[in-house]
């Protein structure tokens, strides 16, 4: 059981150490967040509060290989995903892994 929770911890660590925050590229920031343009009609998000999804992501022949999201509306996080993977990036390195925080608010 503890063989298993340090394999655990170790690949997380190793995870961790081969990817890159794509705040770390501000191109790619941006051009992300002005071409991800989801419809909240349908996704209940608190009021006070901004709704933070989590991508991580690849790139892979120019395009976003959504690997993992992290989001509390399943809803929203679908809608994401399908935004994210439209988007044509050619010019990042294909080999990294990429983070990306997202909010949300409702109006």
């Amino acid at each position: 059981m503890k063989v298993l929770k340090v394999l655990k911890v170790l690949a997380f660590a190793l995870f961790m150490s081969t990817s890159a925050f794509a705040e770390n590229e501000p191109e790619l920031t941006k051009k992300i967040s002005s071409k991800v343009s989801v419809s909240l009609k349908g996704v209940t998000l608190d009021q006070l509060s901004k709704e933070k999804v989590t991508v991580t992501f690849n790139i892979v022949n120019g395009a976003i290989n959504v690997l993992d999201i992290d989001g509390c509306d399943p809803t929203l996080n679908d809608r994401v995903i399908e935004e994210m993977e439209k988007i044509s990036v050619k010019k990042y390195e294909e080999s990294e892994t990429y983070r990306i925080k997202l909010r949300f608010k409702q109006i």
